[in-house]
């Protein structure tokens, strides 16, 4: 198994990762801040639409460092796959008067650049309706930002 990790900084207070469950699924770490938890998105049935894996709401309201990773299979049960559909945090939106808008970029949006090996899926478990994918040594996917803050956003 290919290990693969996922690496975010955020600021604020809580966080809600989503993804899929099933009897290939294994396990998973989350570090926020470097304190590590291993959670599990094996499930006896496959889902069918994203689910809650994990939530921490107890961070103090500050900037946080993620970083969630796939261990794979548990000792009794499962699989190797993990899927991330999508993460959720909170934010402080801005002070009064500010103008605030929230925009949702999905994985097909031409603002954001893949570089190396990249697959996709559909489904309509997948937020927006498709995935985007990668097993590739050094991929990576960007975008250009203009303002102060980045926000995970999941909407089922």
């Amino acid at each position: 198994m290919r290990t693969s990790n996922l690496t975010l900084a955020f600021a604020g207070y809580a966080v809600y990762i989503y993804g899929l469950k099933g009897p290939e699924y294994g396990t998973f770490e989350v570090s926020i801040d470097s304190n590590t938890t291993t959670a599990q998105s094996y499930s006896a049935k496959n889902g069918t639409e994203p689910t809650l894996l994990f939530a921490d709401t107890s961070l103090p309201y500050a900037r946080h460092s993620l970083v969630v990773k796939n261990t794979g299979k548990s000792d009794t049960q499962g699989g190797d796959v993990f899927v991330l559909d999508s993460l959720q945090t909170s934010i402080q939106l801005a002070p009064a008067g500010a103008q605030v808008t929230n925009t949702t970029l999905e994985e097909d949006n031409g603002a954001l650049t893949y570089v190396g090996e990249w697959g996709n899926n559909t489904s309509p478990a997948f937020s927006g309706g498709g995935s985007t994918y990668t097993n590739g040594d050094g991929a990576s996917v960007s975008f250009e930002f203009n303002g102060a803050l980045v926000r995970d956003h999941h909407s089922i």
